[in-house]
C-alpha cells in the first residue's frame, strides 16, 4: 500500500507526522503503569514509586521488569503468559482513556494541511485501531505501524529499523517528517535520521529523560504542536 503525500508550503515541506502511541496520542500513562506493577508483583518483584517508574522507564524492553527484582528466568520462559497478562490488565484499565488534550485538534489540523499521520507503535495494532475508532481518531490517521504480540513489549524495540523501513517504502526523504512522542526512543530515532523531533511531557518517560534525548522541541500540550509544525 502506497500514500500520495501531499506537501504544505513550510520550510521543511513536512509530509507526514510520525506519532507514538501510548502517552502521546492516548492518556493512558496511569493504565500502562498500573499494568506494569502488576506484571512486577506477578512475577517477584517490588513496585517502583511513580517517580521511580518514570525516571527509570526502559526501551530495553525485558531491562525494566528485571531492575525491580522480577525473576529472569522465569519471565523469559513464560514470556507469551506474561504479555497476556499486562496485556489484558492495561485493556480493562484503558477502555475508558480519554485522549490526550489537544490530540484530536492537532490530528485535524494536520488533515486539513492534507499531511499524512501515522502512529508507530510498540503496543499492538488491534488494540489501537479499536481504541482510535473509540476516541473517533481513525479517520485522521493513515496508517498504524505495530504488531500484533501481546508480549512484544518484552522484546527489543527498533523503532529506528521501522522508520528506515517507512522512508525506504513510501520515498519520504528525512527532510518531510516530523516526530511526536513521549519517550526517547522515538526522538533518538527520529533524530538519528535527521527528522524534526517534538517530545511531550506527561507520559511515561520523565523530563529529563526526554530532554537527554535532545529533541528539537519540548512540550506539554499537543497543541502547542500546531504553532511549532507552522514554523519549521
Amino acid at each position: 500500500e502506497k500514500y500520495k503525500y501531499s506537501q504544505i508550503k513550510i520550510s521543511r515541506m513536512i509530509k507526514v507526522v510520525v506519532f507514538d502511541w501510548n502517552g502521546t496520542i492516548i492518556a493512558d500513562t496511569e493504565a500502562v503503569r498500573e499494568a506494569d506493577n502488576f506484571l512486577i508483583k506477578k512475577f517477584g518483584g517490588r513496585t517502583p514509586s511513580y517517580y521511580e517508574y518514570i525516571s527509570t522507564q526502559s526501551d530495553s524492553s525485558i531491562g525494566f521488569y528485571l531492575h525491580y527484582g522480577c525473576k529472569e528466568k522465569k519471565l523469559v520462559s513464560n514470556i507469551q503468559l506474561a504479555g497476556e497478562l499486562q496485556h489484558n490488565f492495561y485493556e480493562k484499565r484503558a477502555a475508558k482513556c480519554r485522549s490526550r488534550k489537544g490530540a484530536k485538534e492537532l490530528l485535524k489540523w494536520i488533515n486539513k494541511m492534507n499531511v499524512e499521520s501515522i502512529i508507530l507503535s510498540n503496543h499492538t495494532k488491534d488494540s489501537i485501531n479499536l481504541h482510535l475508532k473509540r476516541l473517533t481518531l481513525n479517520e485522521y490517521v493513515s496508517h498504524v505501524f505495530a504488531h500484533n504480540l501481546k508480549e512484544g513489549f518484552l522484546k527489543p524495540h527498533n523503532k529506528l529499523k521501522k522508520l528506515k523501513h517507512f522512508m525506504k517504502l513510501h520515498k519520504v526523504n528525512q527532510n518531510e517528517v516530523a516526530v511526536i512522542g513521549d519517550s526517547p526512543e522515538e526522538i533518538y530515532a527520529g533524530n538519528k535520521l535527521g527528522m524534526y523531533t517534538i517530545a511531550i511531557t506527561g507520559g511515561c518517560h520523565s523530563k529529563h529523560k526526554l530532554k537527554k534525548a535532545k529533541p528539537n522541541k519540548i512540550v506539554g500540550n499537543l497543541k502547542e504542536c500546531i504553532k511549532i509544525l507552522k514554523k519549521i
